[in-house]
């Protein structure tokens, strides 16, 4: 049974409820000082030495720094506006779309870490503090209520929250650890099927490719442009589909409300999408409906002598992108081009044969995704817990010291 504080007062506030009697309730104006950066990403090196704080979770390095001393950093805007990112002590940068909490005054810098962690993500979207640009409004940020226990019992409970939440994100690790060895597994058994097949006795001569190595003798050797082809018909289906649609690695389709502007290239069922940015290159779709391919697709189409579905798992195997990395041309946005790929040498099975590696690697995967999504769902459970500990110790409802 949680443990609870003699007597409780009302706070004012709906979202955090009534509080210690002996806690006492500030604006984060009065706590410390809130301040942005002035750096962007101009003459970064990775030196390892100085954290450079980019608009959302993102972290690179730079050679310098202008800040000294303890601070929270928070993600000013863009896709992580409001993500808490950091409790930071000592030289380092951060982007001008970072706030950084410094110069605390009646609370300690860990503990409105654990605070703001614990809550401010979800104050902002409930309470409508971002503009039109996706950022979070400084006025808002600076009347934030934050509820404040004397200071030797913040020390003592944020000493107990890094403990227990210490035990917790090792617990996290260990699963995220099992997802990565998972996701290790089906990337394994993907690549060797398509170019080993299912045969374990099958002859085997070298293939002369280096990422391909042994195959069975009885392949033929091509290139893609053999067994599929381009589509660039332009399309004007209301039906539209966003890199942000397909998951990487997985070839999985993910809904989106996303409502995405202009058009591009038509694709039929079976057909398959494969993103060009070099981020993306793993992000492959077998298409389930026909729609409007939009942004930084190739849609590929299969030919009579080829298996769609196998031609999908041959696009998401590590040897496949790798090559199509290395590939990749551009200094903003590296993409591949798609006479590359469609030039690149491959030793297809017979049709049947692909078939059957298809069929396999169908009910492989799906096992393999199950095991992952009940890992996901640990995970979940895990964050949902240190979440709730979190909330429930920084706003009073479960006492720990």
């Amino acid at each position: 049974m949680k443990q609870r504080y003699d007597s409780y007062k009302p706070s004012g506030i709906d979202w955090i409820g009534d509080i210690p009697s002996h806690w006492e309730l500030r604006r984060m104006r009065y706590l410390c000082d809130i301040i942005t950066g002035d750096k962007d990403t101009v003459n970064r090196v990775d030196d390892g030495l100085y954290p450079f704080y980019v608009r959302s979770p993102q972290i690179e390095r730079i050679n310098s720094y202008s800040f000294d001393g303890e601070a929270v950093l928070m993600a000013g805007d863009g896709v992580g506006a409001g993500k808490v990112l950091h409790y930071a002590t000592g030289k380092f940068d951060f982007h001008q779309r970072v706030y950084n909490f410094h110069n605390f005054r009646e609370i300690k810098g860990k503990l409105l870490y654990q605070y703001l962690k614990s809550l401010f993500k979800y104050k902002i979207e409930e309470g409508g503090a971002k503009n039109t640009v996706d950022s979070v409004r400084q006025p808002w940020l600076k009347d934030f209520p934050v509820c404040i226990p004397p200071l030797a019992e913040q020390e003592a409970i944020a000493a107990w929250l890094d403990e227990k939440c210490g035990e917790i994100d090792a617990a996290i690790a260990k699963v995220d650890r099992e997802i990565e060895l998972i996701d290790e597994l089906k990337q394994s058994e993907i690549s060797r099927v398509v170019t080993r097949g299912l045969n374990p006795d099958a002859p085997l001569r070298p293939s002369g490719i280096d990422w391909i190595g042994d195959i069975p003798k009885h392949w033929k050797m091509c290139r893609f442009k053999n067994f599929m082809y381009l589509k660039t018909t332009p399309s004007v289906s209301d039906i539209k589909v966003g890199l942000e649609n397909l998951e990487s690695g997985s070839g999985k389709f993910i809904e989106s409300d996303t409502e995405f502007e202009g058009n591009g290239v038509e694709f039929c069922t079976n057909n398959i999408l494969y993103g060009k940015l070099r981020p993306y290159l793993k992000k492959v779709w077998l298409a389930e409906f026909s729609g409007n391919a939009i942004g930084d697709f190739f849609v590929f189409s299969n030919c009579p002598n080829s298996n769609a579905s196998y031609l999908k798992y041959v696009l998401l195997s590590d040897g496949f992108t790798k090559q199509a990395d290395g590939s990749t041309f551009g200094a903003k946005m590296p993409r591949v081009s798609s006479e590359f790929i469609l030039t690149l040498p491959f030793y297809l099975p017979p049709l049947s044969e692909q078939q059957a590696i298809a069929d396999y690697l169908d009910k492989k995967c799906a096992e393999i995704d199950g095991l992952k999504a009940k890992l996901n769902r640990k995970r979940e459970t895990l964050t949902e817990l240190r979440q709730s500990i979190i909330s429930e110790v920084v706003t009073g409802k479960r006492k720990v010291i």
